[in-house]
């Protein structure tokens, strides 16, 4: 999928257009707000039970920085107080 001609899965007929949630041991078509709730109540019962500690975030820096910046202050502010920002296996920021 890699390289120049990595785009192709885009046209595929494979390609999931909608989210699936798996219910009863089967996945099925679910809207967005359904799935996005179903995260949100799968990652608070993490916190809840594990602590921040057990949560995580990855992102790259092939997004854009509005999108970094976004994703960031989604984990601080819902999920994980403290973030470390690592570029190349270096910490460069710790909250």
């Amino acid at each position: 999928m890699k390289g120049r001609f990595g785009f192709d899965f885009i046209h595929s007929e494979e390609r999931l257009t909608t989210p699936l949630i798996r219910k009863s041991g089967e996945l099925v078509p679910a809207s967005w707000d359904e799935t996005v709730g179903y995260v949100a109540d799968k990652l608070n019962k993490i916190k809840s039970m594990y602590g921040s500690d057990s949560l995580a975030g990855f992102s790259s820096a092939k997004t854009t920085n509005e999108d970094n910046y976004a994703f960031q202050k989604l984990l601080e502010e819902r999920l994980v107080p403290t973030t470390s920002t690592i570029v190349r296996g270096f910490v460069t920021h710790q909250r």
